[in-house]
């Protein structure tokens, strides 16, 4: 099967006298794996955890929302893996991992509260 994933993007900036309304519309992708998780989590402090995968076994995109008003979320590749991305109060994040292994949550001062959805690569 082809053509399992839609993944669209808009970037909208209006500051001042300078604006920029980019869009990138999208694009239609193929997924060899078959599994997806979407959930929300919340670490219990400020230590990387794990965020469950459930029946994912390799991610390939992620969708990412901060549900934090304060405290920004950083993403990592493993325990002590390099960061990934960070996420700010509120803010939304989708990317293509580009390594395998199981993604980590930090957050800043506090626990905070993200929701994810993880595609199988």
């Amino acid at each position: 099967m082809s053509e399992e994933l839609e993944v669209g993007a808009r970037l909208k900036f209006a500051k001042g006298k300078k604006s920029e309304d980019v869009s990138f519309g999208s694009v239609i992708l193929d997924v060899s794996g078959s599994e997806y998780v979407t959930g929300t989590f919340t670490p219990s402090g400020t230590s990387a955890e794990a965020i469950p995968m459930g029946g994912v076994n390799s991610i390939g995109y992620i969708l990412v929302r901060n549900l934090d008003a304060t405290n920004y979320a950083d993403l990592h590749n493993g325990m002590s893996g390099t960061l990934t991305v960070r996420v700010g109060p509120g803010e939304i994040a989708l990317f293509k991992m580009t390594t395998s292994g199981t993604p980590y949550i930090t957050s800043n001062t506090a626990a905070t509260a993200i929701e994810y959805t993880f595609i199988e690569a």
